[in-house]
């Protein structure tokens, strides 16, 4: 093998092994969980202007309508482009790309049209790079690589081929950053809208609480007033009223306090089902006759749960009231509440 051979092929191993560290590097960034993605971002920027031979990469946000070029990110951090500056789109090289709808890379720059642009007028580049970035298969803005320098090699395939690979990677972290600035969003909005709720039942029970009150006190007046002929069917309706006042107050504290513990730390209790429930059962007995329904409970298999309390009580209301509410009237009531391992 002569000379000649011999140096071309030691010059294409030593590109082959840029590739190899290049795409090793940006492997490492981009494989980086830890990382959050503006710091992975600035990383690749920097990864991909040194291997690139070029001073500064961008990456844009380009709002076609308005007619803006927003810099989201730029490398590096103390070149004259910033991230967060806005520029007219038309004083931009990126523009050019809107319009050929494909990567481009010029070098050099003064020996081709790109020199007539105004954006050359205004900073006359001499190496260029960039390709589309588009998020949700909407157009979002570019990558480029562009220095005032010229690069002194033109641009190879394989080059192209990296920075096209790099737009991709960027364009999917970007839909997945805004999702989860999405996801924040509406986070955010649940968790007011939850304060909302939280006051709202916290209002509306605290202004209940005492009117409920005054009827359990007024029957209770009633009830030590009743004519003797009519005692035994007044106290039979009272007693109904009652219960129902009662459920009522009940139905007000447990808003209360669910209202109480969604504000604060929820606590669990030992609660003992058979005489939680007792308690709970003992509010519909009055409404319905012994005859038209029977409750049963066996928690012989599990006597006690660590639960909290108000939400026990709240399941247990809601499994009575809807059955009492959604029974057939053509058979007895039946409520059967067995518990097994």
């Amino acid at each position: 093998m002569d000379e000649k051979n011999i140096s071309s092929v030691k010059s294409i191993q030593v590109q082959l092994t840029e590739e190899e560290d290049r795409f090793k590097s940006l492997f490492q960034v981009t494989t980086t969980a830890s990382t959050d993605f503006k710091t992975q971002l600035q990383e690749v920027l920097r990864i991909s202007a040194r291997y690139l031979k070029i001073e500064l990469g961008l990456v844009s946000q380009i709002d076609v309508s308005k007619g803006t070029y927003y810099i989201y990110s730029a490398y590096p951090t103390d070149a004259r482009m910033q991230a967060g500056q806005i520029l007219p789109l038309q004083h931009t090289y990126c523009r050019v790309m809107l319009e050929e709808g494909m990567i481009i890379a010029v070098c050099p720059i003064r020996e081709t049209p790109l020199s007539k642009i105004s954006a050359y007028q205004l900073w006359p580049l001499d190496t260029y790079i960039g390709t589309s970035l588009y998020v949700n298969e909407s157009f979002f803005g570019t990558i480029c690589f562009a220095s005032e320098s010229n690069r002194q090699e033109p641009f190879t395939e394989m080059d192209k081929l990296y920075v096209e690979m790099v737009g991709k990677w960027i364009s999917k972290m970007l839909e997945i950053e805004f999702q989860q600035e999405a996801l924040i969003q509406q986070n955010n909005q649940l968790s007011q809208l939850n304060q909302q709720l939280d006051q709202f039942i916290y209002s509306v029970s605290h202004d209940l609480k005492q009117p409920v009150i005054n009827i359990n006190n007024m029957i209770n007046l009633l009830s030590e007033n009743i004519p003797k002929a009519e005692k035994e069917i007044v106290e039979r309706a009272m007693g109904y009223l009652k219960t129902s006042a009662n459920k009522l107050q009940h139905t007000v504290e447990n808003l209360l306090e669910v209202s109480r513990i969604s504000n604060t730390e929820l606590l669990f209790e030992t609660i003992n089902l058979s005489q939680a429930s007792a308690e709970i059962i003992q509010y519909f007995e009055k409404s319905l006759s012994e005859e038209s329904w029977d409750i049963q409970v066996d928690f012989e298999a599990c006597p006690q749960i660590h639960f909290p309390p108000v939400y026990f009580n709240s399941i247990m209301d809601n499994i009575l009231s809807n059955a009492i509410k959604y029974r057939s009237p053509k058979r007895k009531l039946t409520v059967f509440f067995p518990i097994t391992h």
